[in-house]
């Protein structure tokens, strides 16, 4: 970005007229050209229009690294407060308004923590499409950073695969066949999910590190179990508790626990709650699937 293109750009973020700035020292025909770059201002005249403008006279006259150098040290304050109170979207905007046309890792790495995040919260929102593609554009930042970003693209894969287990419309662009999941158990929500896998595969116990975190991924995993011993009506009151539980229920959970009541009051004769039920994971189903906000 040139010196002029600069001036341009501060001088309309702050709504100010070329008039405006110019003020008493030089003149706006002068401003015009130095924007336009058909001409380039005297030292004396950056000062001037660097202290109008409210920056140092410096990221005036700095090349491109100096740009994000200088929009890093003003932005980073802000970035840190956001991702510390999970704003994530607004972390985002403010990274990308640090990084420009420019390139740099240590920024790629925030976006690619911040889109984790914003993909997190529309998986738990029970907006899954949107979660597919917040997930993608998390793994697409990450893998343009020196820096190691294996747990994200482990975390993002082990969500994919658990959407794959509601819908196979639900998937990820991003290359995660192959990724070893192990970085993962950091996060609480894809220990329960690898311990669903691990149920599912028929392994004789859940491996301690992959625990579920909270009640109500507890009682699923509880249910499953009294699924794999055979007692369906003991599994059927779990995953009544679970419905009727004061926690944050999770949409994606919900869908599984209406599709195992199904099975659970077939195996129980009770052919009316299956029929209840089955209309219940449809619904919870178009809801999951639903692009609506």
């Amino acid at each position: 970005m040139t010196i002029g293109e600069k001036i341009k750009m501060l001088r309309a973020e702050r709504g100010m007229t070329q008039t405006e700035l110019a003020g008493g020292q030089i003149t706006r025909n002068m401003l015009s050209l130095i924007e336009s770059g058909s001409a380039q201002p005297s030292l004396s005249t950056v000062m001037y229009v660097a202290e109008r403008l409210k920056v140092a006279p410096g990221y005036l006259l700095a090349d491109e690294e100096g740009d994000l150098i200088y929009r890093k040290n003003i932005n980073m304050p802000r970035i840190r407060a956001a991702y510390s109170r999970g704003e994530f979207e607004i972390c985002r905007e403010l990274c990308l308004d640090v990084l420009g046309d420019s390139q740099d890792d240590e920024t790629y790495l925030i976006l690619a923590e911040c889109s984790l995040g914003v993909a997190k919260e529309a998986f738990f929102g029970g907006h899954l499409r949107l979660a597919c593609r917040e997930f993608d554009i998390a793994c697409e930042y990450a893998g343009k950073t020196i820096y190691n970003t294996q747990r994200i693209f482990s975390e993002a894969a082990v969500f994919g695969s658990y959407m794959r287990r509601i819908s196979p419309s639900l998937y990820l662009e991003s290359d995660t066949d192959g990724i070893m999941v192990g970085m993962a158990v950091s996060d609480g929500f894809c220990r329960y999910a690898l311990a669903i896998d691990a149920l599912d595969a028929g392994q004789p116990r859940i491996p301690e590190e992959y625990a579920a975190s909270g009640d109500f991924l507890c009682n699923h995993i509880r249910a499953k179990l009294y699924m794999q011993s055979g007692d369906f009506a003991a599994a059927h009151d779990c995953l009544k508790n679970l419905l009727n539980s004061d926690d944050n229920a999770i949409g994606a959970v919900m869908y599984d626990a209406f599709r195992e009541l199904e099975q659970c009051c077939r195996e129980n004769g009770d052919f009316k709650g299956a029929y209840e039920y089955s209309n219940a994971k449809v619904l919870m189903l178009e809801r999951l699937l639903s692009d609506e906000i």
